[in-house]
């Protein structure tokens, strides 16, 4: 889901579960990997704490979305992003967690948020700014230099610059609430001027 419904599918999850101990019998587990600050990952951790039957497992995705790799030895060979989990409960079921390719850090909820909220703030930091610089480039009429001097003195920055200004626009919808998420955390939990 696109981060800013979070918080409301949260309270959805919430309302829909019962509170009494043990009305399910097992508890549900719900694991939000939403973009959202350590703040909002607290939030949900208060919200889901009166009830005894969502265990909450915070978390986020590094490494973009699975795909097929093809085939290596006749098996098939996927790209799997990580899941980067934090809080004191683990998923119980250790073969999924493998599946998922899940990383608990044993640090409190809100943790792995923030480690997302760092990736992400470099990532599509650096696709902002290419942005901005390519689009300046061409309008100087100096695209074509800057990508070769991009070529010979930083060319892992071109290519991620460029593979992030092609796959970025149909998913830039996402990213308005995940930017203010980001710019939360980097008030928050680094201090910096938020209106920078």
């Amino acid at each position: 889901m696109p981060p800013r419904s979070a918080q409301e599918t949260a309270r959805r999850i919430f309302n829909a579960i019962p509170t009494e101990p043990q009305a399910r019998g097992q508890p549900l587990y719900y694991i939000d990997l939403n973009s959202i600050s350590p703040a909002s990952a607290t939030k949900r951790e208060h919200l889901f704490t009166s009830n005894p039957n969502i265990i909450l497992i915070d978390g986020g995705i590094i490494g973009g979305v699975p795909y097929d790799k093809g085939c290596s030895e006749g098996k098939p060979n996927w790209h799997c992003p990580s899941l980067i989990v934090s809080g004191p409960k683990r998923l119980p079921d250790l073969e999924l967690s493998k599946v998922l390719n899940i990383h608990h850090l044993d640090k409190p909820i809100g943790i792995a948020t923030g480690l997302k909220m760092c990736y992400g703030v470099t990532t599509k930091g650096l696709y902002s700014l290419a942005i901005e610089s390519f689009a300046t480039a061409h309008e100087l009429g100096v695209l074509p230099e800057l990508r070769s001097y991009l070529e010979r003195y930083s060319p892992s920055i071109l290519k991620l610059a460029e593979n992030g200004l092609v796959t970025m626009p149909p998913k830039a919808y996402r990213w308005v609430h995940e930017m203010l998420e980001i710019a939360d955390t980097m008030a928050e939990s680094g201090g910096f001027d938020r209106t920078l």
